[in-house]
């Protein structure tokens, strides 16, 4: 067995891949296919097909990896943090089953459903909003481990930029997201957006381009001319990816919403192995490649199940599968917020 310091999460060319390179290769394919019209993407049921497979082989692991972070830390770990490891879990699952019973049973009184509804609509966009703060934080953990792994020492005014240019992302995408898209299917559930004030959205755009300008200025020009030093690929492929992700809502929509969500994913298991590994680097014996093998086949399996079983059993146009999504997502990015800090000393080994 062979151990060395910690220069990447795995190894840097699969890294570059992982981080986001591969997402951009394949919205640079998608959008090749696109404006080539041979007729592949308009295949009736392809992203469907497409985004049940990524579902189970690669978003249900990293939630499941979560629970697996979170809830194997021990009793202390759960008692000091029981707002979100217990009482929001409880919350989330008797809302969502305030919601079934509402709208897919009707066991409850006809004045309930319309609360239910807007508990449902707001939901959903309480997901959207939480799935682009995570998706930020994710890429800022990222590219704090590469500076890191770089040897590079981020300065106050860099770090400024890049959290600007992240957040001004972040709350752009979400507005432009809902006023594009006025009515949208989310797993068979029907929901409406908002009509956002076109000066609400004017200013979001102008500080996304200016936060923008004020990243490159600080990332790139005075890294190069002041510094003498630009950060690895690796640095910033994260960042350059969720920019794409976010744009392909307007260049390729299937993307934004089938795929973007596996490469995500991606980013965070590459994580969850380093961590997971420990703070030096060593090679896997094949025993444990077996099981690991054995172990996503499984997943695999379950996965496929719960896509596929209840769409059968459910009544027709059930909130059933979008409550569990919803209820699953948001307890993971609670979760999220409590596992991943600077203060965890496993955390600490993956910056060493």
């Amino acid at each position: 067995m062979s151990t060395h310091a910690r220069q990447a999460l795995i190894s840097r060319p699969l890294d570059f891949w992982l981080l986001g390179g591969l997402s951009l290769l394949t919205l640079s394919l998608l959008m090749i296919v696109r404006q080539l019209d041979l007729g592949l993407l308009r295949h009736p049921g392809l992203w469907l097909t497409v985004g049940l497979y990524l579902r189970v082989g690669l978003e249900y692991p990293h939630l499941l990896a979560t629970y697996k972070l979170s809830y194997s830390r021990g009793r202390e770990f759960i008692r000091s943090h029981w707002f979100v490891m217990l009482l929001a879990p409880v919350a989330l699952l008797a809302t969502g089953g305030f919601i079934i019973a509402t709208l897919d049973f009707n066991l409850l009184p006809a004045s309930a459903r319309a609360p239910a509804t807007w508990i449902l609509t707001g939901g959903v966009h309480a997901l959207f909003l939480g799935f682009g703060w995570h998706r930020l934080r994710q890429v800022w953990g990222c590219m704090s481990l590469y500076s890191r792994y770089d040897g590079v020492r981020l300065t106050t005014r860099q770090r400024a930029s890049i959290h600007a240019f992240l957040f001004s992302m972040w709350i752009f995408g979400y507005l432009h997201m809902i006023s594009s898209t006025l009515r949208f299917d989310f797993f068979g559930v029907t929901v409406k957006g908002i009509a956002v004030p076109s000066i609400l959205l004017t200013t979001a755009a102008s500080l996304f381009a200016a936060s923008g300008a004020f990243f490159l200025f600080e990332n790139v020009f005075v890294a190069l001319f002041k510094r003498k030093r630009l950060p690895s690929l690796c640095f910033f492929v994260p960042i350059v990816a969720l920019l794409f992700w976010w744009a392909a809502l307007s260049l390729e929509p299937a993307f934004f919403f089938f795929l973007a969500p596996s490469f995500h994913s991606l980013q965070y298991l590459a994580v969850v192995w380093a961590y997971e590994r420990g703070p030096t680097s060593r090679e896997l014996p094949w025993p444990s490649l077996a099981m690991l093998a054995a172990t996503l086949l499984g997943l695999f399996a379950l996965g496929y199940s719960w896509e596929t079983v209840p769409s059968a059993l459910l009544p027709k146009g059930s909130a059933a599968i979008a409550i569990a999504y919803m209820v699953v997502s948001l307890h993971h990015y609670l979760l999220d917020g409590v596992i991943w800090r600077t203060s965890d000393p496993r955390i600490k080994n993956l910056l060493e």
